[in-house]
């Protein structure tokens, strides 16, 4: 029994890892906007903190939106499907 728990923990503590790994190699992922938008918030405090992480996570998203949306119209330019559009989408989202 004390095996298979501890087994679970290692899996639950690796599975975690690799997740946290994944977030931080990607630039734009929420984790990473969320912590570029509480740097910027500096020496705010409580609800104007708030306020400004989720004004700036907001502005974030909309900005992301609008990549995919560019990066979407120039797929379907091209005439990319499948396998092809996805990575060309994942690529060019990301740049």
């Amino acid at each position: 029994m004390n095996n298979k728990l501890l087994s679970a923990i290692a899996i639950g503590v690796c599975l975690s890892f690799g997740a946290a790994h994944a977030a931080s190699q990607n630039p734009n992922s929420t984790h990473s906007q969320r912590a570029a938008c509480a740097k910027k918030a500096g020496d705010r405090q409580g609800a104007e903190r708030k306020a400004f992480i989720k004004q700036c996570m907001g502005a974030n998203s909309a900005a992301r939106h609008n990549k995919k949306k560019t990066c979407s119209a120039e797929a379907k330019t091209k005439k990319l499907k499948g396998a092809e559009r996805k990575a060309f989408m994942k690529k060019c989202v990301n740049k």
